[in-house]
């Protein structure tokens, strides 16, 4: 398997620093403090780097570029990881402090995310289920879970979402909805039922509604996620007239939420070098 060989079945896994881990020079005013900036490359990734990661690693090596660069981050997790160094300032995304070599790495890991089979996502999910099932799972475990559960295009299992509110002490009472989950597109969605999710996110739930219904895309980046999903069928006769009435207003609602933060990603940001988690 190229990845998650480290994720499992003991507990929570220890960061290894592998070389090639930058240092980051702190800025001017701190008079040359470092500070670690785990993830980040300072030379061109390869795949050697990102073979033994787990989906979440690999979205913080992709995103500790822009981190670096001041993004704040759609995604709590995302925040709360990079909240820890003092270099993190998220006062908006800088693209003048990404370097080309920043770009060409971040579509680096992004192509390699998009290149892991479903088998080797299945065979990671039934480790994390085992371990959700004993109550032993941890919590990067369990975000972990989410983000596999994101690109095989299923819900997260049922519980472990009131699970993992119940052991930070916070309110269940609220309806779970998982967009990721096709079967969420047979009800209205809100708002708060986006929640953090980013663009790139935003873009692969837009597309689901017309997957369901078996529309043929054209886009590399979509063909490679949808191909992943078990309930994907092209239908060759597929038209926009097949969508329902619920199905136009979730549209609706996602593109607004999409004009919200920037606008809709294209292909070549979501494929290059943009998209958070």
């Amino acid at each position: 398997m190229r990845m998650m060989s480290r994720i499992m079945l003991g507990g929570s896994v220890a960061l290894a620093l592998v070389g090639g881990f930058t240092v980051l020079e702190a800025p001017a005013q701190e008079k040359g403090d470092r500070v670690e900036n785990p993830y980040y490359f300072d030379r061109k990734i390869r795949e050697a780097d990102l073979k033994d990661k787990t989906l979440r690693e690999l979205s913080l090596v992709r995103n500790a570029i822009f981190a670096r660069a001041g993004n704040k981050f759609r995604k709590q997790w995302l925040n709360d990881y990079f909240a820890q160094f003092a270099w993190y300032e998220p006062t908006g995304l800088d693209m003048s402090k990404v370097s080309k070599r920043d770009r060409e790495n971040a579509a680096f890991v992004a192509e390699f995310e998009v290149g892991i089979s479903r088998k080797e996502l299945q065979a990671t999910e039934a480790n994390l289920l085992n371990l959700l099932k004993q109550k032993q799972i941890t919590k990067t475990q369990w975000l972990e879970l989410g983000l596999i559960s994101r690109d095989l295009g299923r819900s997260v299992p049922a519980g472990s979402h009131s699970y993992w509110q119940k052991q930070q002490g916070q309110d269940v009472g609220k309806t779970w909805v998982d967009p990721f989950d096709p079967k969420s597109f047979d009800r209205i969605l809100k708002v708060i039922h986006l929640g953090d999710y980013s663009r790139r996110d935003l873009r692969l739930l837009r597309n689901t509604i017309y997957a369901r219904h078996g529309r043929a895309f054209k886009s590399d980046s979509l063909k490679q996620y949808f191909a992943r999903q078990d309930w994907y069928k092209v239908d060759k006769n597929f038209q926009d007239s097949q969508l329902t009435e619920v199905d136009q207003k979730n549209l609706k609602l996602i593109m607004s939420v999409e004009q919200s933060i920037g606008g809709p990603l294209s292909e070549a940001d979501h494929l290059n070098w943009f998209g958070e988690a």
